[in-house]
C-alpha cells in the first residue's frame, strides 16, 4: 500500500471531522446527501451503530445531535489512503463504470473510493437475454477495472483477484459456466456439468482450461479496446471520483455521457 509522508487530503479530513467544526449553510436536503455519500458502502447495522455512538457522545457533553456529529462519526471509521491510492481505486471503478455505460450491461447507481477494503460499484442489472454475446460483454465488465489499471498505470495490481468475489473469479466462473453448464461449450455442448464441480476439472483438464481461458482473453481484449477507445471520458471519471469520494448515478451519466475530448492530467506521485 503506498503511504504518503504528509497528506492535506487527511489533515483537511481530521479538522471537518470535529463537531465543533461551522455547519455549511445548505438546506436539509445537501445535509443528508452529504452524510449519504459518506455512508456508501455501509450495512443498515453500522450506520445504526454509528448513530447511536454519535448520540451517545452528546448525551454525555449535554447537547442535541448535530449535523457534524453525524459526519464525524462517518469519516472515522474511514480509511486514510494516499492520493496515488486513493486515484488509482478511482481509476479501477471507473473502469468498472465505463464498461456497462458502453457495453449497455446494468445501470451504475453509485461509486466510491471510501469503501474499508477499497473502492465499490453499486449497479442495478435488470434480467437479460443470456446470449452468448450478452455473457462476453459481462466478462468484458469484469475486467473494466484491470484494463483501465493497465492503460493509466501500465501496470496492473492484485486488486482484480483474490476472495470468491473478486473479479477474475466472477470472470472465470462465467467463462466456465459457458463451456460446462449453458449449452454454449465447444465440447459436448448438450451435457450439462455442475459448475461448482466442474471448477474442480480446471486443475487437471487442460482442454476446458484452455477454452476458460480463451474467452477470458478475448473479454480481457474487448474491455482494453473499449477503454483505450474512450480514455478522456475514463479519466474524466476517475478524476471526479477520487476528487469527490463517492458520485451518484446523475453525476456519473454527466460524465460518461459526454464525448471524448481533452484529456485531464493524471496526478502525478508525491513519493
Amino acid at each position: 500500500m503506498i503511504h504518503s509522508a504528509h497528506n492535506p487530503a487527511q489533515a483537511e479530513t481530521e479538522a471537518s471531522a470535529s463537531p465543533s467544526a461551522s455547519l455549511p449553510s445548505v438546506s436539509v436536503e445537501e445535509a443528508l446527501d452529504r452524510l449519504a455519500r459518506l455512508a456508501v458502502g455501509l450495512s443498515g447495522a453500522d450506520i445504526e451503530r454509528l448513530v447511536r455512538e454519535a448520540r451517545g457522545r452528546t448525551r454525555r457533553q449535554q447537547r442535541l445531535m448535530a449535523f457534524a456529529d453525524l459526519k464525524a462519526a462517518l469519516l472515522r471509521i474511514r480509511p486514510q489512503r494516499s492520493p496515488e491510492l486513493r486515484y488509482r481505486i478511482a481509476v479501477h471503478e471507473a473502469g468498472h463504470a465505463l464498461l456497462r455505460h458502453v457495453l449497455e450491461i446494468g445501470v451504475v447507481i453509485s461509486l466510491s473510493v471510501m469503501d474499508r477494503d477499497g473502492g465499490s460499484t453499486t449497479t442495478e442489472e435488470p434480467p437479460a437475454v443470456q446470449t452468448e454475446t450478452w455473457l462476453m460483454k459481462r466478462l468484458a465488465v469484469c475486467f473494466g477495472g484491470r484494463a483501465a489499471e493497465a492503460a493509466v498505470f501500465d501496470a496492473v495490481t492484485g486488486a482484480s483477484g483474490g476472495p470468491a468475489h473478486s473479479d477474475l473469479a466472477q470472470a472465470t466462473r462465467i467463462a466456465l459456466s459457458m463451456e460446462t453448464s449453458l449449452g454454449l461449450g465447444a465440447d459436448h455442448p448438450l451435457v450439462h456439468r455442475d459448475v461448482d464441480l466442474a471448477g474442480h476439472l480446471l486443475l487437471r483438464d487442460r482442454d476446458l482450461l484452455d477454452r476458460v481461458d480463451a474467452r477470458l482473453q478475448a473479454a480481457m481484449e474487448m474491455a482494453q479496446h473499449i477503454v483505450e477507445a474512450h480514455r478522456d471520458r475514463l479519466l474524466r471519471l476517475a478524476a471526479a471520483l477520487a476528487t469527490s469520494g463517492t458520485l451518484d448515478a446523475g453525476e456519473i451519466a454527466s460524465i460518461l455521457d459526454t464525448r471524448d475530448s481533452t484529456r485531464p492530467s493524471i496526478p502525478e506521485s508525491s513519493g
